[in-house]
């Protein structure tokens, strides 16, 4: 049913990545889809990284693929051959409202 699952988690919060990694690893094994996974990067963040030079850009990308690798792996996740990628921006709310497929939101409980 689902070629791609992509779970964005942010990397500044540790409680909430777990649950909507853990659960997109789920989707993934029983659809046999692709899980991509992918971090936040705060405008302030990437004004910076803009300005500085590209080897302190290329050093900041390591470091985030490195957080991504390892929450998952922690999920137990690594088997699904995750992808990463960087999406701009603070609001998820964006990407649920200007997705064309559909879109699972994993909240934590209140």
């Amino acid at each position: 049913m689902y070629k791609r699952i992509l779970v964005a988690i942010d990397l500044n919060d540790d409680p909430s990545w777990r649950g909507p990694l853990v659960a997109g690893a789920e989707h993934a094994r029983k659809f046999a889809a692709e899980l991509i996974v992918l971090t936040v990067v705060r405008e302030v963040e990437a004004i910076l990284q803009a300005r500085g030079a590209p080897i302190a850009y290329k050093t900041v990308v390591g470091y985030l693929e490195s957080q991504l690798r390892d929450r998952v792996a922690e999920a137990q996740a690594d088997d699904l051959h995750p992808m990463k990628d960087y999406l701009l921006g603070t609001n998820a709310g964006r990407v649920v409202r200007h997705a064309h497929c559909s879109v699972l939101v994993a909240r934590e409980p209140a």
